[in-house]
């Protein structure tokens, strides 16, 4: 004979409120949808956002530290790192991997490094990134000159609409652009 177990009413079934927060949690940004495959010899154009802090990654502390992860994640199992350009509030990367997981699995890894280390230096803890990377597959050399063009020049742009800058026809420090070997 099988003993009775009174149920309290407490746990399991249906709640109201109950579950994942609407809206607040969830990434309304980059759909979540599967990532466009990515051959052996092609580029990808990956953007990564930083939550609104008020903070710029542009500062001098905050460049070197990044670009101490960028020197030692250049080449790593099957992803590598071409380009980049350091914005306020998000980073530019032009990366080559041998298939669409590595591409992922290096961003991951270079974000994780990155958020790990931004948030020792800004005293913080929690998530740093809004959402999921933004990466576009290029697949034609007009692609990758004209994404090449917009992440090592940008802040020439930026700087040409604001009155009173000018960057003096060099580089912008937060960027690659001073090892990029292909200006005309």
């Amino acid at each position: 004979m099988q003993l009775q177990l009174r149920a309290r009413g407490q746990r399991g079934g249906w709640r109201a409120g109950a579950g994942r927060p609407k809206g607040s949690r969830t990434s309304t940004r980059i759909a979540h949808r599967k990532r466009p495959r990515i051959g052996r010899h092609q580029a990808a154009h990956v953007t990564v956002k930083v939550l609104p802090l008020g903070r710029s990654l542009r500062s001098p502390r905050v460049r070197s530290a990044l670009e101490r992860i960028f020197a030692a994640e250049k080449r790593r199992k099957g992803f590598r790192l071409l380009h980049y350009a350091i914005r306020r509030d998000h980073l530019h990367l032009v990366c080559e991997s041998d298939s669409t997981l590595a591409l992922s699995r290096g961003v991951q890894r270079l974000s994780s490094r990155i958020a790990r280390r931004v948030n020792k230096l800004w005293g913080r803890k929690g998530k740093l990134w809004s959402d999921r990377f933004h990466g576009r597959v290029l697949t034609t050399p007009r692609e990758l000159r004209n994404v090449l063009r917009y992440v090592l020049l940008n802040e020439h742009k930026d700087a040409l609409l604001e009155e009173g800058r000018n960057l003096g026809g060099g580089f912008d420090p937060c960027s690659s652009a001073r090892w990029f070997d292909g200006w005309h």
